[in-house]
């Protein structure tokens, strides 16, 4: 019973984040609203929903740690990087030519991705490694770049959500490197995961579509949201791929 339950539980945590960012992305483009005020109204309970969902499935992925086995993690698939590289890049596009610094600090982000997705990059694992510090790096100074823009106040949804969705982001790839140098983790992994997931289907979606939906001119944020996107895409591709894998291997020990 405990591992049929544990099984399915990679699912839980994508079935709330998804829930979680219907809910946040239909508060963006109903009731948010830059011109008037850069918050949603007061009393608004689709944005509480939304954090409520995104908890749950927190909670999810926490549930898994504690009730889990501590087994080993198989390294990522080659094309599961696709999702964070187009992060990267499009990050970098949108930031043209506004910041033209950022931009060119994103391209430098993305070739982390790129090795992961060459088997040149999975040989010369020192390499990929640095490149990987590196992205993370860039990300940093994404966040650093939103917390010192003065034209969106601090406490903004716009700006808490997509610097908060960046750092969980960060967090993750810092175990797919571990990942990668054969340092894993496995409960870490499982729990940064479910975080990045949680945390980043939040302004995933919701910020993407309020830029299309006229709702925020806030171009540098938007940035972030589809770096995030991507990052949010290949975590939960790698919790997902966890539940297949195990199936494999039980019918080949079957």
């Amino acid at each position: 019973m405990k591992r049929s339950i544990l099984k399915y539980l990679p699912f839980g945590t994508l079935f709330f984040a998804i829930l979680a960012a219907i809910f946040f992305a239909v508060a963006f483009c109903n009731q948010y609203d830059e011109s008037v005020a850069n918050y949603f109204p007061r009393g608004s309970i689709l944005p509480v929903l939304a954090l409520v969902f995104a908890g749950l499935s927190f909670a999810v992925g926490v549930v898994s740690v504690c009730i889990g086995s501590n087994s080993a993690i198989p390294g990522a698939p080659l094309w599961s990087f696709a999702p964070v590289f187009a992060g990267y890049l499009l990050g970098a596009i949108l930031l043209f030519p506004a910041n033209t610094t950022g931009g060119i600090l994103l391209l430098l982000g993305a070739v982390y991705p790129v090795l992961m997705m060459l088997p040149f990059g999975r040989k010369h694992m020192d390499l990929t490694a640095i490149a990987g510090f590196v992205s993370m790096g860039m990300i940093v100074y994404l966040v650093a770049i939103y917390y010192f823009d003065t034209t969106l106040e601090m406490n903004a949804p716009l700006k808490i959500s997509v610097q908060m969705g960046l750092l969980c982001a960060m967090l993750y790839l810092t175990v797919e490197l571990r990942s990668l140098l054969g340092r894993t983790i496995p409960r870490l992994f499982l729990l940064l995961s479910a975080l990045a997931i949680a945390v980043g289907s939040l302004p995933a979606f919701s910020v993407i579509l309020a830029y299309f939906a006229g709702k925020t001119s806030y171009r540098a944020y938007v940035a972030g949201a589809v770096l995030t996107l991507g990052i949010f895409l290949t975590a939960s591709i790698r919790l997902i791929g966890l539940v297949f894998t195990k199936e494999q291997q039980k019918e080949e020990t079957a």
